[in-house]
């Protein structure tokens, strides 16, 4: 049943709001890329941007995107709400406390819907007035929740327009479906500067799922999709990871994926100062070496030839150049002009007599 679940997330999300990310374009915000929330597997539809609910979860940009969000249908604003409570503060100061009187606690001062799932505590043998030790010191309300469960067998999920509080195995029945673009990660495009740093080496997508699924909660994720499900995807032209888990999880992936790109680049190799480079010459411009040493000597940056190490060699039909690695680029392209002649040059006059009709007679050096 789980892996059906989780595969009708995917589903879902695909079907409703997957194509439309190719509404967003490359490089269109400066924020991180969030993920795309479909938190039932049942009942997702695409919603226009101006009835899109702000959620910290979803990737809504209405004001540089048409993009367009799977999202259940009249649950989404609670939920949003919900998801909006999680990140505030948490100001709780008991340090002993029944969990029922939690729950009421964070329902009064959340104006959130706080439930605990009595039944399955019940079959689990759990007592749903257990006593929680725990000071939230001003954590967020999400991090007190993990850190006053953590060790109680419980842990909490969203569902109906509620926060409820619950079984490990029940919460694990109940993932949350979420689309996470990682084009600016992932080798597939490389061709695509990555707008938070510029160029960088890339993951491969099974890379990046490897990373993800040993790292964060390595026993949930089950390859036959009984747990959590991971699955890459192409969608609109943009490279997304699919993730069905529970929310504790998905915090720790979307906090996996910030931490990757706030990594900098690798500093790039610092330019020699020059280097030695064999320049070939066409059989035509061979018989005229002499006129083209002189034209790059007197176009190159004239000064330069004058600096200790610099120097031009011809050698048979090439010619030897020590010069900093910028000039090279601007001899490179000058010499591929002229060795694309087929016919014998005809030159301004550098050095040397003039010939007849203003050319340059060729040279035997």
């Amino acid at each position: 049943m789980r892996r059906f679940n989780c595969f009708l997330g995917l589903l879902a999300v695909l079907a409703a709001g997957g194509f439309c990310l190719a509404q967003l374009p490359l490089g269109s915000s400066q924020q991180e890329p969030a993920a795309v929330v479909a938190s039932s597997p049942a009942g997702a539809k695409a919603i226009a941007p101006s009835q899109q609910v702000k959620s910290p979860d979803a990737l809504v940009q209405p004001q540089t995107s048409s993009l367009a969000i799977a999202v259940p249908p009249p649950e989404a604003a609670a939920e949003a709400a919900i998801r909006a409570a999680l990140d505030q503060p948490f100001a709780f100061e008991g340090i002993v406390t029944p969990l029922h009187q939690v729950a009421s606690f964070i329902q009064k001062n959340h104006q959130i819907q706080v439930e605990i799932d009595r039944p399955a505590l019940t079959e689990e043998g759990l007592d749903p007035s257990m006593e929680i030790t725990f000071q939230a010191n001003n954590r967020t309300l999400r991090s007190s929740l993990n850190r006053m469960l953590q060790g109680t067998g419980l842990a909490w999920y969203i569902a109906d327009e509620t926060l409820l509080i619950s079984t490990r195995d029940e919460v694990e029945s109940h993932p949350v479906t979420r689309v996470y673009p990682v084009d600016d990660l992932t080798v597939e495009n490389a061709t695509t500067t990555n707008r938070y740093h510029g160029s960088r080496s890339s993951l491969r997508p099974a890379e990046l799922i490897n990373m993800i699924s040993s790292l964060i909660a390595p026993d949930s994720w089950d390859p036959y999709g009984e747990s959590g499900v991971i699955e890459g995807a192409s969608l609109g032209g943009r490279e997304v990871l699919l993730v069905s888990q529970t929310e504790a999880v998905h915090d720790q992936v979307a906090e996996l994926l910030r931490q990757i790109r706030a990594v900098p680049p690798a500093p790039r190799p610092e330019e020699p100062a020059t280097d030695l480079r064999v320049h070939p010459l066409s059989d035509n411009a061979a018989k005229v070496r002499q006129e083209i040493i002189d034209m790059v000597q007197q176009t190159v940056e004239p000064e330069s030839w004058e600096q200790p190490g610099i120097f031009l060699k011809p050698a048979a039909s090439v010619l030897v150049i020590r010069q900093s690695p910028a000039n090279q680029r601007k001899i490179e392209e000058l010499l591929s002009e002229i060795n694309m002649h087929t016919t014998p040059f005809v030159f301004p006059t550098f050095s040397g007599d003039q010939g007849d009709g203003g050319g340059m007679s060729g040279s035997d050096n």
